[in-house]
């Protein structure tokens, strides 16, 4: 696994106290997650009613930990804390609704007789994964604009690389296995491998332009 010594400080907006720290990563990094992110979502089964679980017990873990994502959006995002509830509570309802979507993902049965050959005949289409999503989030939603990449990413089951606002990179952590941050949501590691899931960092405008080739 490809690693980083550098970090950056996080500090509130409001008064400049610090928040905590994450590494910064180069070009280097995102070839090496997206590859590995590649490989996963080649070589792992990741059918619906897995990846339904997965969002499912994100929306139970979510609102055990609703008081500690608000503060998280509060201190970091300088937000009323009245507001980071609700964006909780949306945040919430964006996974359970692409948990829903996991589970009634289909496709569609076309009817040909619009053409004469065609008479008597279906088409029959079906939705499959494209592959690795490169997901890029803004800073004035930290939690739910995550929420509305990785949810629905997850429901099509595809593998994720994600990178958080560089302002508000703390809330936006997302963690595949175990919590390694205060504000960390858990997705389930039973169901889905670390391999699928990649965090990047502090990243600049390359990331674009070296997902090319692992079909991001």
């Amino acid at each position: 696994m490809t690693t980083t010594r550098e970090m950056i400080e996080v500090t509130a907006p409001w008064d400049g106290a610090p928040l905590g720290e994450v590494p910064v990563h180069d070009a280097d990094h995102v070839r090496a997650q997206i590859g590995i992110a590649a490989e996963a979502f080649r070589s792992e089964s990741f059918p619906a009613h897995k990846r339904a679980v997965v969002l499912e017990r994100a929306v139970v873990l979510l609102g055990e930990r609703a008081d500690v994502f608000a503060a998280s959006i509060r201190d970091e995002a300088g937000k009323p804390i009245t507001l980071a509830r609700m964006e909780v509570e949306r945040a919430q309802d964006t996974l359970r609704y692409s948990a829903i979507e996991a589970r009634t993902f289909t496709g569609q049965v076309v009817p040909m007789a619009g053409s004469s050959v065609g008479a008597g005949g279906i088409g029959v289409t079906l939705r499959v994964p494209v592959g690795v999503v490169a997901a890029i989030t803004p800073f004035n939603f930290p939690l739910n604009l995550v929420c509305h990449k990785l949810g629905p990413a997850i429901a099509a089951g595809c593998s994720i690389v994600h990178k958080p606002a560089s302002a508000t990179p703390l809330t936006g952590r997302v963690h595949s296995s175990g919590v390694a941050a205060s504000s960390g949501l858990i997705l389930d590691d039973r169901s889905m491998s670390a391999g699928s899931f990649r965090q990047l960092e502090v990243v600049g405008d390359f990331v674009t332009d070296t997902s090319g080739g692992h079909g991001v």
